[in-house]
């Protein structure tokens, strides 16, 4: 469902609400992530962050632990489904589009 990378290493957001890691070829391990589909992936020299189905954007470190998490409803988005994201980790600025 979307594609990042952490390091050198592979990062595949699936419609389970998983994250499989890869190394190299082979899937070292998974991590849940999100109910519901991970919608997004964005990629960053800390980690990167992931939009989901549930309306959560998560940020992740390089080792695949959640640092932060907000839930988009919490906001006041009335169809907070994540439809994109972008983390700029040196200006510390997360842009998030949802479905409204």
């Amino acid at each position: 469902l979307s594609m990042g990378f952490v390091g050198n290493r592979t990062v595949v957001g699936c419609q389970n609400g998983e994250l499989y890691l890869f190394a190299g070829n082979m899937l070292d391990r998974t991590v849940p992530a999100h109910t519901g589909a991970v919608n997004v992936i964005s990629s960053t020299t800390e980690g990167c962050a992931t939009g989901g189905q549930d309306g959560i954007v998560k940020l992740w470190n390089t080792v695949l632990e959640t640092t932060m998490a907000v839930d988009m409803s919490a906001l006041g988005s009335v169809a907070p489904v994540i439809r994109s994201v972008c983390w700029e980790n040196e200006m510390n600025k997360v842009v998030v589009g949802t479905l409204g």
